[in-house]
């Protein structure tokens, strides 16, 4: 499975990103901020030819001033000396300058709002100039820019190193081979050099080091839970440990139509676990009548494994069609129970908090409500909405009787609600369960995607 990389640099650097008065022993590209110290004498660190030398200023996003003199002085004595890179700021550069091209990183920094005119111009100097690298940190905060960024990359004549900054900043830096770039940079989590930085964690997780041009590419879309998604860790091990050329990437959407668009103009995919709350949005685009958590674009498959995790908890719980049953919720997933428990129909009661879609809900399937036909204890009640975890806490004493549970928020600790079910010795699906269940599904597509049986 190939995937539409652009071929142009074959240099590969993965470069962990570093206050220049940090300790920390990295054997690879490394990059130190000379800029966080107070003065370059302070500097002491080991340097060599997988090494770059930053000191940005203030308005570059660095910390410190250092006069122009002094910074060309200091470059061309490391250059000398270890043959390492330096950077310097494109727009600020001249030929009076005159460090070695093949030592020097000409970059480009903007904080600011999206221009992709003035990006054209940048490249098309770059282009101009001798260097060896050129670098580009410049805010991405819709896919329409990520689309953008990669044609513009591919029209530099130099080995782009990407730093993408914005809402889909360590996304395009996870993506840098996607977007044609060589190199991409890393920070640790307690010591940050830029905002948006993929940390070592990350770094390792993603295996942005053995990424190539026909790596496959998956992950998750959805709010910005997908950073926290268990499938993260479950999906980077399984292809990792079963040499899979493959990665699980979180791709956060505040705009779907934005994700869509972007999706339709490129090609050689993995596939997409749809989470919360575009499960409904994504089916309306494929023409499908019920949510959706599974697209595979290249083989333009849809599937909705939740059936599959909720029909494993029902028969796991031993419910029956006698068995009453108080459905928290009126979204995709909600639905997605619907269809997963058509034979319990005539015992499911509904319940949420906004009563204008409860409403709609109970009509569309037509269904009880659970308030106005109230049950004294329910044998199973399924929580499809967050209530029970930390953004949303629920009161105990308000809950309504049941005697088992399938709660489908899942975090670090337990919910409210299973540890309410665990204090009381009542049997319970826990988020963390169910969603193993239905992950366990989509490996299945994904494997045979990927082995091409698709």
């Amino acid at each position: 499975m190939e995937n539409n990389f652009s071929g142009k640099p074959q240099t590969t650097m993965i470069i962990c990103s570093l206050p220049a008065d940090l300790n920390e022993n990295i054997t690879s590209w490394k990059e130190y901020r000379l800029d966080f110290l107070h003065s370059l004498n302070q500097f002491a660190q080991n340097v060599d030819k997988k090494t770059i030398l930053t000191i940005r200023e203030p308005d570059e996003g660095g910390k410190r001033h250092f006069a122009k003199t002094q910074k060309n002085i200091f470059y061309k004595k490391m250059i000398a000396k270890y043959d390492c890179l330096v950077d310097w700021e494109i727009l600020k550069y001249d030929k009076k300058i005159n460090l070695p091209s093949h030592n020097l990183v000409l970059s480009y920094h903007n904080f600011g709002k999206w221009e992709i005119n003035q990006l054209e111009n940048i490249i098309a100097l770059a282009n101009q100039l001798p260097a060896r690298f050129l670098k580009l940190a410049i805010p991405i905060n819709s896919y329409q820019q990520l689309g953008q960024i990669k044609k513009l990359i591919e029209t530099s004549d130099k080995p782009v190193i990407w730093a993408g900054l914005g809402k889909l900043g360590k996304l395009s830096r996870a993506l840098y081979k996607f977007l044609g770039a060589a190199a991409t940079f890393y920070g640790l989590e307690k010591f940050p050099t830029a905002p948006n930085q993929l940390t070592r964690q990350e770094a390792d997780k993603f295996r942005l080091k053995k990424l190539t041009a026909n790596s496959s590419i998956g992950g998750i879309v959805g709010g910005e839970q997908v950073a926290k998604s268990l499938g993260l860790e479950f999906y980077n091990q399984y292809f990792n440990s079963h040499n899979y050329d493959a990665v699980y990437l979180p791709f956060y959407c505040d705009n779907f139509n934005d994700f869509w668009d972007w999706l339709q103009g490129s090609s050689g995919f993995l596939g997409f676990s749809i989470t919360m709350p575009f499960k409904e949005k994504i089916a309306k685009k494929l023409d499908q009548k019920q949510p959706i958590n599974l697209f595979l674009p290249s083989s333009n498959i849809a599937a909705n494994t939740d059936i599959i995790a909720f029909q494993k908890a029902l028969t796991h719980l031993q419910i029956n069609e006698h068995h009453k049953i108080l459905l928290w919720g009126y979204g995709g997933t909600a639905t997605t129970f619907l269809l997963a428990a058509k034979k319990f129909k005539e015992n499911i009661y509904v319940d949420g908090r906004n009563k204008t879609k409860l409403q709609k809900f109970i009509k569309k399937f037509n269904l009880k409500s659970a308030t106005s036909a109230p049950i004294s204890q329910y044998h199973l009640l399924v929580n499809c909405t967050p209530r029970g975890t930390s953004t949303t806490s629920l009161q105990q004493e308000m809950l309504p009787k049941f005697t088992k549970l399938i709660d489908l928020p899942y975090q670090k600790k337990p919910t409210e609600l299973v540890q309410f079910c665990q204090q009381n010795s009542l049997q319970f699906v826990s988020g963390q369960q169910f969603w193993y269940w239905q992950a366990e599904e989509q490996l299945k597509y994904f494997i045979k995607q990927l082995k091409g049986k698709l």
